[in-house]
């Protein structure tokens, strides 16, 4: 019966030797600085494939001037009034030239 005293607890030290050593050893093996077995690993088993990135969408001041570009070739031209000068400017113009 002795026996089975001895071998339980050479088990047990087993285990909780394994339980301590392990997180040690993944701390050294995924830890460096340098090109990682981390980064390894991610490359040798990737589980997802991404596409390649396309094209990035337009950002808001983009968006922006293209809208008034085309707000502005929408606008029929004023009609010409008598006795007006031609060299009077819109008041968009005004604002452009500032």
């Amino acid at each position: 019966m002795a026996l089975f005293g001895v071998r339980r607890i050479e088990l047990e030290l087993f285990k909780m030797g394994l339980y301590i050593s392990l997180p040690i050893a993944a701390v050294v093996l995924f830890g460096s600085h340098e090109r990682s077995m981390l980064e390894r690993a991610i490359q040798t088993f990737r589980y997802v494939q991404y596409p390649p990135e396309g094209p990035r969408p337009p950002t808001g001041v983009e968006m922006l001037a293209r809208a008034r570009e085309a707000q502005e070739q929408r606008r029929p031209p004023p009609p010409a009034r008598e006795g007006a000068s031609a060299e009077r400017k819109q008041p968009h113009e005004r604002e452009a030239q500032q």
